[in-house]
């Protein structure tokens, strides 16, 4: 794990008692209902879910009959999506690690899904380029997340000096396609999520879409 991977790592831990809470915002029979919509039937479907914290993402796939699997850096959050996991009577194999160094296979899942998580990424055409490589071909790639009309409104600064690195922070859909275009996926476009599952004083979700 390099110093900037680790600054990261260390602000979601100790963040981790208070995400919960401050994230129990979502419709989960509407997020259910738009996992099953996009990813189809989930029969022996493996389903990976990267920067899952703790489980938001994950917990639903399994929830819905999907293999889930979820990755993060912080140990801390994982520890809780495990807890939540117990709770909610589902298995789901979380692991900590990078999503630019994924633990796992070549080829290996149907999907790869995340949330809040691509305006985080130091390099993205690292990740979207290992994100592909655990890809089955023709494997699809969904990324949750809230676009802002303008960079003021989504001005918060979680890792200091290191918010000035991150590429995709505060940037509108349209790069964030661009980007996932320049890896090499195909079909990529941002799809307007049901105005059902988003809070009326918060901006809609999008899902950056491609496929390998």
């Amino acid at each position: 794990m390099n110093e900037d991977v680790k600054v990261i790592a260390d602000f979601w831990n100790e963040f981790s008692p208070k995400f919960d809470e401050e994230h129990a915002t979502e419709d989960l029979d509407g997020w259910r209902k738009v996992l099953r919509d996009l990813l189809g039937e989930p029969a022996g479907k493996e389903v990976l879910d990267i920067g899952t914290g703790t489980g938001f993402l994950a917990l639903m796939l399994a929830e819905l009959g999907y293999g889930a699997y979820g990755v993060d850096v912080a140990e801390d959050m994982l520890a809780l999506g495990r807890e939540h996991a117990q709770a909610r009577h589902v298995s789901v194999d979380f692991r900590q690690g990078e999503g630019e160094h994924l633990p796992f296979e070549d080829d290996r899942f149907d999907a790869i899904v995340n949330a809040r998580v691509i305006w985080t990424l130091l390099e993205p055409q690292v990740s979207f380029a290992e994100w592909k490589r655990v890809l089955k071909p023709g494997g699809k790639v969904l990324s949750f997340m809230r676009f802002h009309d303008t960079p003021e409104e989504h001005d918060f600064n979680c890792y200091g000096e290191l918010d000035e690195k991150l590429p995709l922070k505060n940037v509108p859909k349209e790069v964030a396609v661009a980007e996932m275009e320049k890896a090499g996926y195909k079909n990529c476009k941002a799809i307007l999520l049901p105005q059902e599952i988003t809070k009326a004083d918060m901006s809609p979700w999008y899902a950056i879409y491609g496929e390998k």
